[in-house]
């Protein structure tokens, strides 16, 4: 049986050559981009354009086949180059120089060594040597320590903890979320005053941090008035009102009952305060109620309810 050799695609265009001279199989020649559909040589060493090796003879102006990517079965070179070297440009026409690693300007890897090499041929390599891999660790993250763009190595981070911004990439944790409750322990009862009063039970001492809040009231009053009734969120530590807010019920000339909710926007407190629910209201009988009398197994309906968020 014959051993037969197969090399896999390769990629041959047919240009014409403007070098003002004959090339012949093997020679390493450049696009020309001078000259539609053509190609030259040149004395550049490390080319960074486009790169390809004549596949026959070809004379000055006449035109032939040029491998550009593939298998080469001839690469004439400046001396002998070992199997496994990189190929690029010499600074002599025609021919190519060996180079120990992949640099700029590289554009093929030898497949056997001497004078007259066989090579494969790929895209010339732009950007000079390989990126040196910092990485040592399962989980380790590459960043730019530098303008230049420097490899470097980020460890990976514990449990729960966030890559966060800066000068450079960094691991950071993050305050878990957590609430406190303050739910009405009794009937509340607002004078008709424009002086706010305490919600029995909706009080709560919360440390340092960023909060918002929700306030849920359950209202009534036997008055057959129109009911005004206003809320107000206060650090009373500091005399800091974080919201204030009036609501409207209308009596029925019996009793009247509703429901109101207040959302209170973040807020930052420095240390221990404490922060609470006061109400008032332009009616007097105005009840602030621990139970919905609209339904008596709902207990706790009135209540502040604490997220801190940082």
């Amino acid at each position: 049986m014959t051993a037969v050799n197969a090399f896999g695609r390769q990629v041959i265009d047919y240009l014409t050559n403007k070098s003002g001279g004959g090339v012949i199989a093997g020679d390493v020649v450049v696009i020309d981009t001078s000259n539609d559909q053509a190609f030259t040589t040149n004395t550049a060493g490390a080319f960074t354009g486009g790169v390809g090796v004549a596949q026959e003879t070809i004379a000055n102006n006449a035109a032939g086949r040029v491998l550009r990517f593939g298998y080469a079965a001839l690469v004439n070179v400046n001396a002998s180059v070992t199997r496994g070297q990189y190929g690029k440009t010499h600074t002599v026409a025609k021919q190519a120089t060996g180079s120990a690693s992949r640099t700029i300007g590289t554009f093929c890897q030898f497949l056997t060594g001497g004078t007259s090499p066989t090579a494969t041929l790929f895209p010339v390599d732009l950007l000079g040597t390989s990126l040196s891999n910092p990485m040592t660790t399962t989980g380790d993250i590459i960043y730019s320590s530098d303008g230049s763009g420097t490899p470097a190595r980020l460890g990976v981070g514990t449990a729960a903890q966030v890559l966060v911004g800066g000068t450079l990439p960094a691991w950071g944790t993050v305050t878990a979320l957590t609430y406190t409750s303050a739910a009405a322990s009794a009937d509340s009862s607002i004078p008709n005053t424009s002086t706010y009063t305490d919600v029995t039970g909706c009080t709560a001492s919360l440390g340092a941090g960023t909060y918002i809040a929700w306030v849920t009231v359950d209202c009534s009053t036997a008055s057959a008035n129109a009911l005004f009734v206003h809320l107000k969120v206060i650090n009373s530590t500091d005399t800091v009102e974080y919201a204030v807010d009036r609501y409207t019920l209308n009596g029925t000339g019996v009793s009247g009952e509703d429901t109101f909710s207040l959302v209170v926007p973040a807020f930052t407190i420095a240390g221990t305060k404490t922060v609470k629910l006061q109400a008032a209201s332009n009616v007097a009988f105005t009840v602030l109620r621990r139970t919905t009398g609209l339904n008596a197994n709902t207990t706790d309906s009135s209540r502040i309810v604490f997220l801190r968020v940082a």
